[in-house]
């Protein structure tokens, strides 16, 4: 978004704003809630990515965006929980590993799937009951196999 990448972040916003006021459309929701993730406006962020996972459940996407905006609250558990769905969303395909990586290196700075490997590992230590996070290492440790 040229707004953006020239800084009038409130300028993109009330550009989603409108758009939104047409159309209920979660690529909308994502766009602004990654704006109001930029300005430090957390909690508006993760309502946003809440209405665009309520509007399409099953994009992968939206639950990884949703866990950077957790994880920039300080919120690991529901961070982890997010970046869970986000792979497990299609756990045949491999790519949900990579995205989840790409998307937290976009939104956090530097980062790899072994990075991914490693938070996952730190979630699964805190929490070793969880199913979730158990099956995700697992699908992250096979996609890195691949590599």
């Amino acid at each position: 978004m040229e707004l953006e990448e020239e800084g009038r972040i409130d300028e993109a916003i009330d550009w989603c704003n409108r758009a939104l006021s047409w159309d209920d459309d979660p690529v909308a929701y994502d766009i602004r809630a990654g704006l109001y993730q930029k300005k430090g406006d957390v909690q508006r962020a993760i309502m946003d990515y809440n209405f665009a996972i309520e509007l399409d459940l099953d994009f992968a996407s939206w639950y990884a965006h949703r866990a950077t905006a957790h994880e920039q609250a300080g919120d690991l558990r529901s961070a982890t929980k997010d970046y869970c769905r986000a792979i497990l969303t299609n756990p045949g395909n491999t790519s949900g590993p990579h995205t989840c990586a790409r998307i937290r290196a976009n939104r956090r700075g530097p980062d790899t799937l072994d990075e991914m490997i490693a938070f996952f590992e730190r979630a699964l230590e805190t929490y070793p009951e969880d199913k979730e996070i158990a099956d995700s290492l697992r699908i992250l440790r096979r996609a890195q196999e691949e590599d």
